[in-house]
């Protein structure tokens, strides 16, 4: 088994090499107030064709401060090679430049490399180290050898609107038709003070790849890419000695009312590996398969999700003329505005739906409302009164349950797999201490339930209200841990102003971006709209694309709204 899983890895590893992953990162401008959101798009693209890569499904972005370290991490899912989501800035942050850095786990075998950066400024009024008032300094020049600037072939000519300019709330057309030759397009509108003066350098990344060197630089610990999904590794140490806990069958559960259950086999290093994907914040548990919590004498260290390797280096100080800040003070006062306002309408901050799953045993064969009966005293009433084919037995002082099923010719007693909000218990003697009040329902699945090869047997499983295992006293030698998942998608809501009943809508409007998004040529959208808001001044349209032969481009075109 050992030698078929090497070959499949390295057969993986070959076809990766040949197929390099590149992250297109861009955002919806280059200056932001602290409090906003922040526009990404991210494309995954394989280096050999330009197009989409499907190797990885998640991607893993950071906010860097000036000292490169973490300010914000985010995991987020890739669909078809791509996803565009947002990131809402802290209202403590610092004024400064920041990097935005994005990657897959596949490209950590590069160091850092091959990442995506793109540098930021945020300016926070509200923070300690906000920029003082009337402070006279210089426009952003910076001269740092480490920047390269992206191809600037002319675009202008090939961006049309359909006037230079508008009244508030009129809609704006945009014409893409002569862009047909650029692909992986991404249109923001935004004002023209929040994009820097001149084109801002981009962060650097090598142009050559290391392919080569992926094996020998780790020596065979290679991070393998998460062609399904998320990656959660670690391995299991024994508590006493420290040794590796080698051929342990694994079990990984998330706390709530949509369980999954992972299995995974400690190798002879100790290592697991889980394929999870959630989204959200959820709690994770991981525990033996054999639930003996009274041998528990074991450690779980997980690896790090995020890379580890950031640059030895400072970023460049944040330069901003006085022109600037007064035409930066001015869009602060619209983010206060449309900060109150938000809460009333929908825009700009359209989270995509999610896809939820069912439990991993689908649809219950039984299922009890709690509300449905009559106040019981014990949970032993409740499984005694209203929960059929279940039984309290107990065996040597310890108490389990026993589940039947009378729809075969020969009913059997069948061992039971008892869970509590989406986590298998062991320890009946906590579940029956349970307060009925605080149980919503119990699901019961009647028959040897069987999942990646593993028997659990029936299934009797108990949700409470609040769906956070808080009803019960949970046993801290057990591995839980709150964890991060994906951060969901967005796509950008643009208010609608079609009619005059909408167009006399009392709410404010000043936005600072009116528009951020992607278009795909290729199905004949050749043309975008959106509106315009209360506010007047100038803004500017910024398209970015990437051609047939992987130069990309950014150029803009800009209008006034009155």
């Amino acid at each position: 088994m050992k030698k078929i899983t090497f070959i499949l890895v390295t057969i993986l590893l070959s076809q990766s090499i040949l197929s390099q992953e590149t992250i297109v990162l861009r955002t919806d401008r280059d200056y932001y107030i602290g409090g906003e959101d922040l526009w990404v798009n991210i494309v995954n693209l394989n280096q050999e064709n330009l197009q989409t890569s499907d190797l990885s499904k998640v991607v893993y972005l950071e906010l860097l401060n000036e000292e490169f370290k973490p300010v914000l991490q985010q995991k987020l899912r890739l669909e078809d090679g791509e996803v565009t989501s947002l990131i809402t800035l802290p209202d403590t942050i610092s004024t400064a430049n920041y990097a935005l850095r994005a990657y897959t786990r596949w490209m950590r075998n590069l160091d850092n490399e091959p990442f995506a950066y793109k540098m930021i400024s945020v300016v926070n009024p509200f923070a300690r180290k906000s920029l003082p008032e009337g402070e006279v300094i210089a426009d952003n020049q910076s001269k740092d050898s480490s920047l390269v600037k992206s191809n600037q072939s002319d675009l202008q000519p090939m961006l049309k609107l359909n006037s230079a300019a508008y009244r508030n709330r009129s809609k704006v057309t945009l014409d893409l038709s002569k862009l047909s030759e650029y692909n992986h397009l991404t249109v923001s509108v935004v004002k023209s003070c929040l994009l820097y003066d001149e084109v801002q350098p981009e962060l650097s990344k090598k142009a050559e790849s290391k392919q080569s060197e992926i094996i020998e630089s780790h020596k065979g610990d290679i991070l393998l890419p998460e062609v399904e999904g998320e990656l959660i590794t670690g391995t299991i140490t024994n508590l006493e000695t420290g040794d590796a806990v080698v051929g342990e069958k694994m079990m990984l559960s998330f706390v709530g009312d949509k369980p999954i259950m992972k299995f995974s086999t400690t190798d002879t290093s100790g290592r697991f590996r889980f394929v999870v994907n959630k989204y959200g914040k959820r709690e994770m548990v991981i525990q033996p398969l054999k639930l003996d919590t009274s041998a528990i004498n074991y450690k779980v260290n997980l690896d790090p999700g995020f890379s580890e390797n950031y640059p030895d280096e400072r970023m460049a100080p944040l330069l901003i003329s006085k022109e600037k800040v007064a035409d930066l003070n001015k869009t602060i006062i619209n983010m206060q505005v449309n900060t109150i306002y938000s809460a009333y309408r929908e825009d700009g901050s359209g989270k995509d739906t999610i896809d939820v799953p069912p439990p991993f045993y689908g649809e219950a064969e039984i299922f009890v409302s709690i509300d449905k009966f009559i106040e019981l005293p014990t949970i032993e009433e409740v499984i005694k009164e209203i929960v059929p084919y279940v039984g309290l037995r107990k065996h040597k002082g310890e108490y389990y349950f026993k589940t039947f099923e009378p729809k075969t010719y020969y009913p059997r007693d069948g061992e039971t797999l008892t869970l509590v909000d989406g986590v298998p218990v062991k320890n009946i003697n906590s579940v029956l201490a349970i307060n009925p009040e605080e149980l919503d329902h119990i699901d019961l699945v009647n028959l040897d339930y069987y999942l990646e090869e593993e028997k659990l047997g029936r299934l009797l499983c108990f949700y409470t209200r609040d769906g956070n295992m808080g009803a019960m006293e949970f046993d801290n030698r057990i591995f839980r841990q709150a964890r991060e998942c994906y951060h969901p998608s967005y796509t950008y809501v643009s208010p609608d102003y079609s009619t005059k009943e909408k167009k006399k809508n009392r709410l404010a409007d000043y936005r600072n971006v009116l528009y951020f998004g992607t278009v795909d040529l290729s199905v004949g959208n050749n043309e975008l709209e959106f509106y315009t808001c209360d506010d007047t001044g100038d803004y500017t349209v910024m398209v970015e694309g990437i051609d047939s032969k992987g130069k990309t481009y950014r150029k803009s075109i800009e209008f006034t709204v009155r």
